[in-house]
């Protein structure tokens, strides 16, 4: 039997509009090192291991802060403006659960999966609409918001790994 979350599975229009997204990159089985952020059209990488700190001094200019910090402002911001969550998948809710347990019930109240919420909207359509990956459908509707809106999509959201989930 799969595992069972206790995270809400709909998400308004109004949700999705004001939503943050975040996506963890790092090493298999260890916490995460990069955190990608996604909310009202701003990306923002940011480094949240303190081994890759020096980094911050990159050309990139990719900030540093605390895993503990950091999550404390994605829940203010959260709560502040009544904004969902959203991850890939469970994995970003089991490892903001296992870096901010005690935000476990906040954390039960604002995250969304996206995966999850993809599957239930096409239902079998899924694969089909979407060529199997919801990477790809992220991807193709970022690039036609910023193409019908006469932006260009940001050089560093290309190049930094941790938007790989948004644009891979």
């Amino acid at each position: 039997m799969a595992k069972q979350y206790p995270f809400p599975r709909t998400l308004s229009k109004s949700e999705f509009d004001r939503a943050i997204w975040l996506d963890f990159e790092g090493v298999a089985n260890s916490q995460p090192i990069f955190a990608g952020v996604l909310f009202d059209g701003d990306y923002a990488p940011w480094l949240i291991d303190e081994n890759v700190k020096l980094l911050q001094e990159s050309e990139v200019g990719i900030q540093y802060d605390e895993k503990t910090n950091f999550m404390n402002w994605i829940f203010e911001l959260a709560e502040r403006d009544n904004r969902c969550i959203i991850g890939y998948s469970v994995h970003e809710y089991d490892v903001i659960k296992e870096m901010v347990p005690e935000y476990t019930e906040k954390l039960n109240l604002y995250y969304r999966n996206a995966l999850q919420l993809a599957k239930k909207h096409f239902g079998s359509e899924f694969h089909r609409k979407m060529n199997g990956s919801l990477k790809s459908y992220l991807l193709s509707l970022y690039i036609i918001v910023y193409f019908d809106t006469g932006l260009n999509i940001p050089s560093d959201f290309i190049s930094i790994k941790c938007a790989g989930r948004l644009y891979n």
